[in-house]
């Protein structure tokens, strides 16, 4: 597989990832935009993104809305140190 090759199809997994967990965890496309780069939902999103695919954190930064690419490794970070949980960002409330 050539790099151009693996480069596209990490994109495409990648973007399936991101679809899923968007999915799973009630972010709406919409919500991109509004939601704070440091949404717990988003760094889950990008964690996952960055354990299953070789996708920059350029292009996860731009596709989940989360401003930089330092900033997806800050909140992979935070996430993974437990500064960061789900339960804080709503997960329970009812889905409207």
């Amino acid at each position: 597989m050539t790099a151009e090759s693996k480069a596209c199809h990490d994109e495409g997994e990648a973007e399936q990832i991101v679809t899923e967990g968007m999915r799973h965890l009630k972010l709406k496309v919409a919500e991109l935009k509004t939601t704070p780069g440091s949404d717990p939902r988003k760094a889950a999103i990008a964690k996952a993104v960055h354990q299953k695919t070789s996708v920059t954190r350029k292009w996860t930064a731009a596709r989940l809305e989360m401003r930089s690419a330092m900033n997806v490794c800050q909140q992979i970070k935070r996430l993974k140190t437990g500064k960061l949980n789900l339960s804080k960002a709503g997960m329970n409330r009812e889905h409207r």
